[in-house]
């Protein structure tokens, strides 16, 4: 009688863990590319700060006092994006993408990683 709800129980756990394992195969994905959309976005509102991107990081640092040895909390990135005017939740979708090591900080390195190869604003293409 009792060795039903056991089988019963050990399948319901394998689906959850397949489940699981489902949403974190997902996860990895959105991290691992950024959509082409945003990274110009991201670009724009750093270009608005300086045309070089080493000196716009560093001025949106400073801007959000963030140190740049740590990173940025989603709170120091919300306030970098807010003259973008993008909502809470999006702003939090694309940290949470461009926090390719999911450790709740946004390095420089990730930065520079996310907007690689920034559309040049100077060129009329």
């Amino acid at each position: 009688m009792f060795a039903g709800f056991e089988k019963e129980g050990v399948e319901e756990d394998e689906e959850e863990e397949e489940e699981e394992h489902r949403r974190s195969e997902i996860e990895e994905a959105k991290k691992k590319s950024l959509d082409r959309g945003i990274k110009e976005l991201i670009c724009a509102v750093l270009r608005r700060r300086d045309s070089e991107l080493d000196k716009a990081l560093h001025k949106m640092f400073s801007a959000v006092e963030g140190d740049m040895e740590i990173g940025l909390d989603g709170n120091q990135f919300f306030e970098f994006l807010a003259g973008a005017r993008i909502p809470r939740v999006e702003t939090d979708d694309i940290y949470s993408a461009m926090d390719t090591d999911a450790d709740g900080l946004l390095t420089t390195e990730e930065l520079m990683t996310a907007v690689d190869n920034c559309p040049d604003s100077s060129s009329g293409d």
